[in-house]
């Protein structure tokens, strides 16, 4: 006689497993434990995540506040600067260090490295930069100056003393100017700013107008006018400039693009003197005759395609041979 019911027989282990141990349906008891487990665990992390970025924060406002005080301690204090072509005395410190780290930590460990004599006389080396660019920088810094009156000229050296001094504030208002200033005749100069900087912003601007030049409308024209060689080697540096863009760690090889100007422009004087022979050979022909016209269009077609090989040249100068950054 079976004295065990039915349901309560346990074949083997496997069926219990299935119906009544890990198998078994969940109850609402088992439910219950499970969300509650699921909201302590969130709460716990919850509380490491504030607590991590709250001392962060303190930290933080611990360490403006310590600058700010050290700073106030300097209040009426100079500091000297040595420029390109002559010394700017009697230079506010505290508005200097106030916008730029280098200055404060300077500022702060002077006594500690600065000579015996020098201890007296705090100074900063600003020497490859000429003074005209030291004094508009220093314009930008205390607000006398605003960015759109700075020359062109002294704009990247102003970028450059801002990266140098780490003047955030100055060096992104700079840079917002140089972006909408990207154009043919100054991007190749722009992406080499860029890259020494490490602004990639202004790099990916720069070379996407490069990029734009090297696929528009009037390059595609003379496209079928190039040489073998001188299409590998845009090619080339079409890819140089994509690889450029989509890498922080690539670099535009530019040991080349002189060699490319070069080659472009005796691609453009052949066809410049195929055009002058076809003129000459115009006018030995009698004007009126069948001749004459299957000749004065053929000159016609080599008239455009030297122009728009020159007009292609023309661009490709200004961007590959351009010697300095010209803001419109």
């Amino acid at each position: 006689m079976n004295l065990i019911p039915e349901e309560r027989r346990i074949d083997d282990i496997d069926g219990w497993l299935r119906t009544r141990g890990l198998g078994a349906p969940p109850t609402s008891v088992h439910l219950e434990e499970e969300a509650a487990r699921l909201r302590a665990e969130e709460a716990y992390a919850q509380s490491i995540h504030q607590r991590i970025f709250h001392e962060k924060d303190v930290m933080e406002q611990k360490q403006r506040e310590e600058k700010a005080a050290m700073i106030q301690q300097w209040a009426g204090l100079t500091i000297q600067i040595r420029t390109q072509d002559g010394v700017l005395e009697g230079v506010a410190l505290t508005t200097l260090a106030s916008s730029c780290d280098t200055v404060f930590a300077l500022a702060s460990s002077w006594n500690l490295f600065a000579t015996t004599k020098d201890k007296d006389d705090m100074y900063l080396s600003l020497e490859q930069f000429p003074k005209d660019s030291v004094e508009d920088f220093l314009a930008l810094v205390d607000q006398t100056k605003k960015i759109d009156t700075v020359s062109e000229h002294n704009i990247v050296d102003c970028c450059q003393i801002a990266h140098y001094l780490q003047s955030e504030s100055v060096l992104q208002s700079i840079v917002e100017v140089l972006l909408e200033s990207v154009s043919s005749a100054n991007c190749l100069s722009m992406y080499q700013l860029a890259d020494q900087l490490h602004l990639h912003q202004l790099s990916e601007r720069a070379l996407g107008h490069m990029m734009e030049t090297l696929g528009d409308e009037h390059f595609l024209e003379a496209w079928e006018d190039l040489t073998p060689e001188l299409k590998d080697r845009i090619e080339t540096i079409r890819m140089a400039i994509q690889t450029s863009a989509n890498s922080q760690t690539s670099r535009l090889f530019f040991g080349s693009l002189d060699e490319y100007i070069s080659i472009f422009s005796e691609r453009v004087q052949y066809f410049r003197e195929r055009l002058i022979e076809a003129k000459e050979q115009l006018q030995l022909i009698e004007q009126g005759t069948r001749s004459w016209e299957d000749t004065f269009q053929k000159v016609q077609r080599q008239e455009a395609r030297v122009r728009t090989l020159q007009r292609v040249l023309s661009e490709q100068k200004k961007i590959f041979m351009s010697k300095g950054i010209r803001i419109r």
